[in-house]
């Protein structure tokens, strides 16, 4: 087990209720969210919206399990 690390996705909230706590990498959901809106939005309207690739800069929660 000292050899192992683990890690989640989505910093849910029960990543820090475990022990040992799980390191997690935390989204701007609320950014990715307002985002995909806009864009359904624009679709709904049948108005062109030039779409491309977004890059989102998440962060590294580091915990116990790493």
């Amino acid at each position: 087990p000292l050899d192992l690390a683990v890690t989640g996705f989505d910093d849910i909230d029960q990543a820090s209720l475990i022990n040992p706590s799980l390191t997690t990498l935390r989204q701007p959901l609320h950014t990715m969210s307002e985002d995909i809106v806009e864009l359904l939005l624009h679709r709904l309207e049948k108005t062109r919206m030039r779409t491309q690739g977004k890059r989102y800069e998440a962060e590294l929660v580091i915990r116990g399990s790493t």
